[in-house]
């Protein structure tokens, strides 16, 4: 085999290995978007989504996380019930929680940014800011939108939109933290 062929069938694997690693995040975001418990005082769900959302993007870096956000939204805005509470199409991306959906595709980009290309270590205290500032941004268009269409006050749309999911988001941070910083350890990825 001449070494052209031998870098075509490396570059045809790699391609493979990627697409087959987008496509499961895509599902795992998916799967962890149906694991919702409602709240009686917000249009937004507790949900495990953003946890699935940061190990995406800071496993896979900043290209192919966020990739695996603009599949995600992709597959949702065309019907297929990946949004929290089986929800899907233009009226989920328009609606009170539209925004942070909208979201998950600037801040999957800067959580791969930030944590850095995936071979390399990534340290526990890089994959925490990593992932905080990129919640942030979700956070900020979650909120954005939730004020002009539940027609509520920036403040009103905090108490109600990110408050009450501090707690739990810190909890999905530092698992999402150690989860990476453990895998890219290992080098088990290798894109």
């Amino acid at each position: 085999m001449s070494e052209e062929m031998a870098v075509k069938k490396s570059k045809t694997k790699l391609n493979i290995r990627i697409m087959t690693l987008v496509g499961l995040m895509v599902a795992v975001c998916g799967i962890c978007a149906q694991i919702a418990i409602p709240l009686p005082f917000s249009p937004v769900p507790l949900t495990l989504q953003t946890l699935a959302i940061m190990v995406a993007a800071m496993m896979l870096g900043p290209r192919w996380g966020t990739l695996v956000m603009l599949v995600y939204v992709a597959a949702g805005s065309v019907g297929i019930p990946v949004f929290a509470q089986a929800k899907a199409g233009i009226g989920a991306l328009a609606g009170a929680t539209g925004g942070f959906i909208w979201g998950f595709i600037p801040g999957a980009f800067v959580m791969g940014l930030l944590a850095g290309e995936t071979q390399k270590d990534l340290k526990f205290g890089k994959a925490l800011v990593s992932a905080l500032a990129g919640l942030a941004i979700i956070y900020c268009c979650g909120v954005i939108q939730l004020s002009l269409v539940a027609g509520l006050s920036i403040g009103q749309a905090i108490l109600v939109g990110v408050l009450p999911y501090l707690p739990l988001e810190a909890v999905k941070i530092l698992l999402a933290a150690k989860i990476v910083s453990s895998v890219r350890r290992r080098g088990v990825l290798n894109i």
